[in-house]
């Protein structure tokens, strides 16, 4: 993950406005979208034809950004969101098979 958001930031820096300074450039801004069980043709911008539904502000930030299109997630929640918030496989902090309920008062080891 680290190196997948290092790889946006090099595009954002490459491929930026124009607007920023040699001297101080500007950090970049990058949004990451997850979605639970968004499928692949659950969007329009995947150009499948499959989709119905309208989205016009995601298509537009598809069109203006980076769509990663072959990284995989966990099947469930939890896992997926302790890789994005340590940057670590789940086995390693013990989250790879539950979700972690919101009445659950521990979550993500912080050692």
């Amino acid at each position: 993950l680290c190196a997948l958001l290092q790889h946006a930031a090099l595009l954002g820096a490459v491929h930026g406005t124009g607007q920023e300074s040699i001297a101080s450039p500007l950090p970049p801004h990058i949004v990451l979208l997850v979605a639970d069980d968004l499928g692949w043709n659950d969007v329009p911008f995947t150009r499948t034809n499959a989709c119905d539904i309208e989205t016009p502000t995601l298509s537009q930030l598809a069109a203006e950004g980076v769509v990663l299109h072959n990284y995989y997630v966990s099947p469930i929640c939890t896992p997926t969101r302790n890789c994005l918030m340590s940057g670590r496989h789940p086995v390693q902090t013990g989250l790879q098979h539950g979700v972690i309920r919101d009445s659950v008062p521990n979550g993500l080891p912080l050692n």
